[in-house]
C-alpha cells in the first residue's frame, strides 16, 4: 500500500508529517518543541518519526500551539471538508480528552468507529452513543 492510501486508510497515519509542519512552522527544533508541549525530547522524537501514537492531550496542545486547527492536525483535510466519519474521531477524541481517558489512536479509532455505526444504525448522534461506549472500554479495563 503506498503512502497515499494508508492516508486515506487510516487518518491518524499522517499525524506524524503534519507534527513536523507545525513545528517547522513555529521555527523550533524537535526539543523546543517538545518543551512547549510539556513532554520529553525523546517522547516527541518518537512521535513525529511515527514510532509512537501521540495521545490526544499533546496533540490538543500542538494544536493550540500553532495556527494550525485541530481537525487538520488529525486527518490533513481542512475544516469543511471533514467528513462524517472523520468528526466522529474528532468527537471521541473530545470526549476522552473531558473525561481524562487516554488511549492509543488504534483503540481511539474503534471507539469512534462503533459510535460511527452506532450512530447510522440508531438514527443518533455519535456523541450520544460516546458515553455508553466509553463506559464500557472503562469497565473492560477495570
Amino acid at each position: 500500500m503506498n503512502e497515499d492510501a494508508t492516508l486515506v486508510a487510516n487518518p491518524l497515519a499522517g499525524i506524524p508529517l503534519r507534527l513536523r509542519e507545525i513545528r517547522q512552522s513555529a521555527k523550533m527544533t524537535k526539543a523546543q518543541f517538545a518543551e512547549s508541549l510539556g513532554i520529553s525530547p525523546r517522547s516527541y522524537f518518537n512521535y513525529e518519526d511515527g514510532t509512537r501514537q501521540a495521545p490526544i492531550n499533546v496533540l490538543f496542545k500542538a494544536a493550540r500551539l500553532s495556527d494550525f486547527d485541530l481537525l487538520w492536525l488529525l486527518t490533513g483535510q481542512p475544516e469543511v471538508q471533514i467528513d462524517i466519519y472523520d468528526r466522529a474521531i474528532v468527537a471521541t477524541m473530545g470526549v476522552l480528552e473531558k473525561e481524562n481517558f487516554y488511549l492509543p489512536g488504534s483503540k481511539m479509532l474503534v471507539i469512534a468507529r462503533q459510535a460511527f455505526e452506532l450512530s447510522v444504525i440508531k438514527r443518533t448522534s455519535v456523541e450520544d452513543e460516546l458515553p455508553g461506549l466509553i463506559r464500557n472500554v472503562k469497565d473492560l479495563l477495570g
